[in-house]
C-alpha cells in the first residue's frame, strides 16, 4: 500500500504518492499552481483509490473496513499476531432531541422497546467503531482485538445524551503460511 498526498484548487483533486522519485518535483509544482495540500496522509494501492479513499473520508463515509475487528484475541487458525500498538479507545458523545425523548417516555410507560432509542444507539456504537478503526490505521495496524462497546447515558439540567466508547488493542497480524499437505 502506498501513501498519498491530496492537493486541491477550484475542485480539482490531485493524488501524488510522497514516495515516487518524482513527488517532491510534483507537489513543488502543484503548489506554485496555487493548489492547497488537502490531506497529508491517505494509504491507498493506486491513485484512482487514494482519491476514492479521500473523498470518502471527507464526506465521512470511509468506514476503515480494511481494519479488522474482533471481541476476542484470536482471529483465526491462521492469523498470527506480529506486533502489539497498545490500547486504544474512541469516544462518541450524542444528544437526544426533545421527540426522541417523547417518544422513549411513551415506550416506557405502554411497555415495548424504542425503537429510536435503538437505531439512534446503533448509529453512535457504528461511529465509535469507525472512529477505533481510525485509528488503528493510522498507527499502521491492521487489526484491533478484545473489542468492547461501553454504553452511558449522561444527564443533568433536562437534557439527555449518550455516550458510547469503544476500547481494544491495535495490533498487526500476518498470515501463517502453512507447508502443502503430503
Amino acid at each position: 500500500m502506498n501513501n498519498y498526498i491530496i492537493l486541491v484548487s477550484n475542485g480539482i483533486y490531485v493524488a501524488v504518492d510522497i514516495l515516487s522519485n518524482s513527488a517532491s518535483n510534483e507537489i513543488t509544482s502543484l503548489l506554485q499552481q496555487g493548489f492547497t495540500i488537502a490531506y497529508d496522509s491517505c494509504k491507498a494501492e493506486s491513485i484512482e483509490q487514494a482519491l476514492r479513499t479521500w473523498q470518502k473520508q471527507k464526506e465521512g463515509t470511509y468506514g476503515y473496513e480494511h481494519i479488522i475487528t474482533s471481541t476476542t484475541s484470536v482471529l483465526a487458525r491462521n492469523i498470527e499476531i506480529v506486533e502489539v500498538k497498545g490500547v486504544i479507545t474512541a469516544t462518541i458523545v450524542a444528544g437526544m432531541s426533545f421527540l426522541r425523548d417523547l417518544s422513549a417516555v411513551i415506550r416506557d410507560f405502554t411497555g415495548g422497546n424504542s425503537g429510536t432509542y435503538m437505531s439512534k444507539l446503533d448509529d453512535i456504537k457504528s461511529q465509535a467503531l469507525v472512529q477505533l478503526r481510525r485509528q488503528a490505521d493510522e498507527l499502521g495496524c491492521n487489526a484491533v482485538i478484545g473489542v468492547s462497546i461501553d454504553v452511558d447515558e449522561i444527564s443533568g439540567g433536562g437534557k439527555s445524551m449518550m455516550m458510547v466508547t469503544a476500547s481494544g488493542t491495535a495490533v498487526n497480524m500476518e498470515k501463517l503460511v502453512t507447508p502443502p499437505s503430503s
